[in-house]
């Protein structure tokens, strides 16, 4: 504004006040949607613009179209249709101008269809120091084209394939690892020498990888007492897969079964399963759970050196953190200095984990590394890392 003196304008004269816009831990700005993923060579994933519909989300809220965890980029301004200005747009690092990062999305970001006038949709924000939780899964692979075909060859693995949408650490990292963003807004390795520094997103400060949590979940058990007090008893609801009027969105096994041979009846049971469906590693689709993780060629130990043929050893299946496994679904194969053991040669204590080799012939020369490829159950497993793949969680410091 001009400054007066009395009533005279000084001519030339403006004030100068405006400078800090927020904080830096969730930027106050404005941004759009990109309108790119609505483009047409973009419609084999993302349908009519949205990855997936969240059926937890509510009415309106339930059209994803970048989902929570992901790290996220601006792109060009586009017209605002409610403002009718044009506004920076926030998308995945992919489509970003540059590849460039901002932040981690805290949560879904839906479908803005006040774009289209109409109502639903919410407005994107980011953090860029909080500390979160990640699944860790290994097996996949970062795309290395930050253009739209890395961003859709990586949500076709992981998000289609996979069934897995939300934010996750892929490929190999461990504990004080620098991450960067993949071109769907995953995080990876960051690796120096070969990365600039300016990619770096966050830094892994601790991780879990125990195949049971720390936590206390596989304690939440659904004794008879209650069970008969349950609302699917009274009112013939709960069993439905999606949130309707009728019932709760549990999966269809939350009814099944005999509670006393699940071990639901009591906190006393030396095994504890948790609710089949909610938190059990089930994953609520077949195929897709964590209980579908393969522990592959996992090392469980060694026979020594001078051991008989046919002798019998025992062996504690281990976790991908080397803690005991128990609860095994299935052991597929077991070898020895890599030759695989005849099936007939090996017997499985399922709900204890041990696998016990009748070794075929002598072991000479030095001790002889056993390896096991197997599948467990995973009782306790919180819903965000209930995904077939997951090894377990990466604590990430953010650092934007």
């Amino acid at each position: 504004m001009a400054l007066f003196d009395g009533y005279k304008n000084q001519q030339g004269s403006r004030s100068n006040t405006a400078l800090v816009r927020s904080g830096h831990m969730s930027p106050a700005e404005k941004w759009l949607l990109d309108p790119t993923f609505k483009d047409n060579d973009m419609s084999g994933i993302f349908k009519d613009g949205v990855l997936f519909n969240y059926q937890y989300g509510g009415p309106g809220m339930d059209e994803v179209v970048i989902p929570k965890g992901r790290v996220v980029g601006v792109g060009a301004s586009v017209k605002d249709f409610v403002s009718k200005k044009y506004l920076a747009t926030i998308t995945l690092p992919g489509l970003a101008t540059n590849g460039n990062t901002i932040g981690m999305a805290p949560y879904n970001f839906t479908k803005d269809w006040f774009q289209m006038d109409r109502f639903g949709g919410n407005q994107p924000s980011v953090i860029t120091l909080d500390y979160v939780e990640l699944p860790y899964m290994p097996g996949f692979t970062a795309n290395a084209n930050f253009t739209k075909a890395g961003v859709l060859a990586e949500e076709q693995a992981l998000s289609i394939d996979n069934r897995m949408p939300w934010g996750a650490v892929i490929g190999e990292c461990q504990n004080g690892d620098y991450l960067k963003a993949t071109p769907s807004g995953r995080l990876t390795k960051w690796v120096a020498g070969t990365d600039a520094p300016h990619l770096i997103v966050g830094q892994v400060l601790a991780s879990d990888l125990n195949a049971e949590p720390t936590g206390w979940l596989k304690w939440m058990l659904w004794e008879e007492q209650y069970r008969k007090e349950d609302d699917m008893f009274i009112n013939r609801s709960g069993t439905s897969n999606l949130p309707t009027s009728e019932g709760y969105p549990f999966d269809p096994t939350y009814t099944d079964g005999n509670t006393i041979f699940q071990n639901y009846q009591s906190n006393l049971v030396h095994n504890p399963t948790g609710i089949i469906g909610l938190h059990d590693g089930s994953g609520n689709y077949d195929g897709f759970g964590k209980n579908d993780t393969e522990y592959t060629d996992i090392t469980i130990g060694t026979i020594a050196n001078g051991t008989a043929k046919d002798t019998l050893v025992q062996f504690q299946a281990k976790d991908f953190a080397g803690g005991a496994l128990k609860n095994l679904a299935e052991v597929t194969n077991v070898k020895i200095n890599g030759t695989a053991v005849a099936a007939d040669n090996i017997t499985v204590s399922y709900e204890k984990g041990l696998i016990t080799v009748k070794v075929p012939s002598a072991v000479t020369g030095s001790d002889a590394t056993v390896t096991a490829t197997y599948k467990a159950k995973h009782y306790g497993t919180p819903s965000w890392a209930d995904f077939k793949g997951v090894q377990g969680a990466m604590y990430v410091l953010l650092k934007k």
